[in-house]
């Protein structure tokens, strides 16, 4: 059990360098002047207490890895974020009042830009399902202001430096505009109901402080063709309400506001760091997790570098059955990002009849040993089936962002389908002739995840004799895999000798049935299905 944590007031130094610049020439500013695409940010009321947030944090996650424009801010605020004698308190002031303002009125809720798109009423509080339908309707729309940040830590000071710049593109510009800077942390271990990890929750993108007053600083006579830029500097604190800060885990976000209102454009800055380095990493799930069926020749996962510089280089131990070998990957991950890597299982002994335990392991980062972090589970091997198959895709409407194709066991994408028209729900029988004794996978992918939902997308699988090989009827989260491996004969060449009884039902190898159950036989020398 923790000591009982007492309120604590963290009084932090800013120095605010403000100067708004109109009309200047570009000399000077790295600001793009082309029209570019809004950021969509995702501002999420949390807390520990929540049952279901752990729900929402995994949505927040997954939209930022399949999107760079899509951030999040993570607010621990209102009851659930109310913390026992022995737990953290992750609340700050600027995350209480911005719950007391918008009024959330269940957890997990959120906004996405504060806007009122897909909303029920006046707030831009809405709950976690909406949120990709919102983000992606405000990624597709142009900005009315490009926004650039970048940031300095000195571990020697312990100050953070921010500079944000600004060009506004749009010829109409919105009167009141408003530069809002935080800083959000990540990695903070701690409690989390519905998450089942006790105290080893790992809590991100959490909501740590504002550097500019909570609604912002005012941008003077906002119009087409203008920049402006604003500096910043506050010290880190070295904890809040006694939860450690890690400069490492330290995220920058800038945006501009409506007002009060919603958020015109986002960006963000991972800081540079002097006098001060860390190295650690971490493996997360691939966007489409090992499931019950795996047959690729490499295992998938997620690197994610908590570092101070790029990782360049990182060895990983992988263990099927307690067969371990090493793998070496090399590459670059800039600090504060992620990438999906592949680790070759070549010399591992992989069994195709029974179940395979594994165990992924990261070693070292840029030749430096580093707090050890795991994948694992088990798997069966890519069920048989003939190499002439018959497949049947049901698209829903919202076809427009998904991706079916047939990839071989190296992963290489041998096929695709489509593309589907958009608005309308399409119907595809397509036959399959595949070469034998290969592992093969039938792939469906979405980035947004929702647009293979509501109506459900699906797929039928059938080997040439008509026996069904695969049927998915709802594709939850971002995909579904369905692995298989050629190793039977196709169809049936010669039809069994049978009686002449009409009607009689018979198997496959000529026997005769009398209680069928699903699957393949043989009528009046025809093969029929019974289902």
């Amino acid at each position: 059990m923790r000591k009982p944590i007492l309120r604590t007031i963290i009084t932090l130094v800013a120095t605010l360098i403000p100067m708004l610049l109109c009309a200047q020439e570009a000399g000077g500013y790295s600001v793009g002047t082309t029209p570019t695409k809004r950021g969509a940010l995702l501002e999420e009321f949390t807390g520990i207490h929540c049952g279901f947030c752990p729900q929402g944090h995994a949505i927040a996650k997954k939209m930022m890895r399949n999107h760079p424009n899509v951030y999040s801010i993570a607010i621990h605020s209102g009851h659930y974020a109310a913390n026992h004698p022995d737990e953290p308190d992750f609340r700050i002031t600027e995350g209480e009042a911005l719950d007391a303002f918008f009024h959330p009125s269940g957890y997990p809720s959120g906004m996405v830009s504060r806007s009122l798109v897909l909303s029920d009423d006046d707030s831009p509080v809405t709950e976690r399902s909406l949120w990709p339908y919102q983000a992606k309707a405000i990624i597709e729309q142009d900005a009315s202001v490009n926004l650039l940040a970048t940031s300095k830590y000195d571990g020697s000071t312990g100050k953070l430096s921010i500079h944000v710049e600004g060009y506004f593109t749009a010829e109409e510009q919105l009167l009141d505009q408003e530069l809002m800077v935080v800083w959000t942390q990540g990695n903070i271990l701690g409690p989390q109901s519905g998450a089942n990890q006790g105290d080893d929750y790992s809590h991100q993108h959490m909501l740590r402080q504002y550097v500019t007053p909570l609604w912002g600083d005012t941008l003077q006579s906002p119009k087409q063709g203008q920049y402006f830029t604003r500096d910043y500097e506050v010290v880190v604190p070295a904890d809040i309400k006694k939860v450690e800060v890690v400069p490492a885990d330290i995220q920058v976000l800038a945006f501009v506001c409506n007002g009060k209102g919603e958020v015109l454009n986002v960006t963000s800055s991972k800081p540079e760091y002097v006098n001060y380095s860390l190295v650690s990493g971490a493996l997360e799930a691939p966007q489409l997790p090992i499931g019950n069926r795996y047959a690729f020749n490499f295992f998938e996962a997620f690197l994610k570098n908590n570092g101070t510089a790029p990782i360049t280089t990182a060895t990983f131990d992988i263990t099927i059955n307690e067969d371990k070998k090493s793998v070496e990957w090399s590459g670059n991950i800039a600090p504060g990002k992620g990438a999906d890597i592949e680790l070759p299982l070549a010399g591992l002994a992989i069994d195709r009849k029974d179940e395979n335990e594994y165990l992924i392991e990261l070693k070292t980062l840029n030749g430096q040993s580093v707090k050890s972090s795991k994948l694992k589970g088990d798997f069966i091997y890519a069920q048989p089936c003939t190499p002439d198959l018959d497949i049947i895709i049901t698209t829903n409407d919202k076809a427009d962002d998904a991706f079916y194709r047939l990839r071989d066991a190296d992963g290489a994408i041998i096929k695709e389908f489509g593309p589907y028209p958009v608005g309308e729900i399409s119907e595809d029988k397509q036959q399959l002739n595949l070469e034998p004794d290969r592992a093969y996978c039938f792939e469906v992918w979405c980035p947004w995840g929702m647009d293979l939902t509501y109506p459900n997308s699906t797929y039928v699988i059938h080997n040439s004799d008509g026996s069904l090989l695969a049927q998915v009827l709802k594709i939850t989260d971002y995909g579904s895999r369905t692995f298989f491996f050629t190793s039977k004969p196709s169809g049936v060449t010669e039809l069994p000798a049978v009686g002449n009884t009409p009607g009689t039902l018979f198997d496959l190898s000529g026997r005769r049935v009398t209680h069928p159950t699903p699957g393949l036989y043989i009528q009046d020398g025809k093969k029929i299905i019974i289902q």
